[in-house]
């Protein structure tokens, strides 16, 4: 839209012009003119403020389509507290007996999961998952807004082929660039992994409807951000896990330490 300070300053810059000339000019033919560029200033009034209406309508609906009155159900939060969720086959980290779990869903490009990986997750390794206290699983949940960030989800999981997902996870979320076929191409060579070999399985898209799965498995337990973390425990042979507490977006080391202290108080 058009503020209306520009619009008295189109509209003045026309008159002081439009005196200039007329002063120029008989006085019959200088009133003509004058009711002239009365006429023209009234439609270009005019046309301004339809042009501003016009930008209004878009404008509602751009916010109409960008942030909807009635959010679709899949992403309306819920608590998940209470139900069970399976962890068997999930790539993750730490002892695979541990009975205490966090599941992460995390997007490559999301700026808060890549801070939670530099900040957060450095202590958690040292003092619950390199100790064999907590099972730390992977999933995966790329958001729309995020142009490379499913792309980046397959690459780890092409990685996984060749033994380096976790490898692959780590660099690719300590990188501060967009997450294209160069960028991970190039990152998967510093690691050793055989490119001709991820590129077929990449060009395949074998990997893709195991992370549409964890997506939709994750709206499913009220997922709608990232990073968002799933705590709980799991049962020895079962394989599902209880989920027993939520934690959405960036938080605190001492916010995880306190929840995993209780459930692993609560196991023993």
């Amino acid at each position: 839209m058009i503020p209306i300070p520009i619009r008295v300053l189109i509209i003045a810059c026309i008159a002081a012009c439009a005196s200039d000339c007329l002063a120029q000019v008989p006085q019959s033919q200088a009133q003509s003119e004058l009711q002239d560029l009365r006429e023209n200033v009234s439609t270009l009034t005019r046309d301004i403020s339809t042009l501003a209406q016009e930008l209004r309508l878009v404008q509602n609906r751009l916010d109409e389509l960008t942030h909807p009155a009635v959010p679709p159900s899949y992403i309306t939060p819920i608590s998940p507290i209470g139900l069970r969720i399976n962890v068997a086959g999930a790539p993750f980290s730490g002892d695979e007996t541990a009975s205490v779990v966090i599941i992460e869903y995390t997007d490559f490009e999301c700026p808060f999961c890549k801070r939670f990986r530099q900040e957060i997750y450095p202590p958690i390794l040292k003092h619950y998952i390199s100790t064999g206290l907590v099972k730390y699983v992977y999933k995966d949940f790329p958001l729309q807004m995020h142009v490379h960030s499913l792309w980046a989800a397959h690459a780890v999981r092409c990685a996984a082929e060749q033994g380096k997902s976790l490898l692959m996870r780590d660099i690719l979320l300590a990188v501060d660039q967009p997450l294209d076929e160069s960028t991970t191409t190039r990152r998967a060579e510093e690691l050793g992994i055989n490119t001709k070999e991820l590129t077929e399985c990449l060009s395949s898209d074998r990997h893709v409807r195991e992370i549409l799965e964890d997506v939709s498995h994750g709206q499913k337990l009220g997922i709608d951000r990232t990073p968002t973390f799933l705590i709980g425990t799991v049962g020895a042979r079962s394989g599902q896990m209880r989920i027993s507490d939520i934690l959405r977006g960036f938080s605190s080391f001492e916010l995880f330490s306190g929840e995993l202290d209780r459930e692993l108080k609560h196991n023993n």
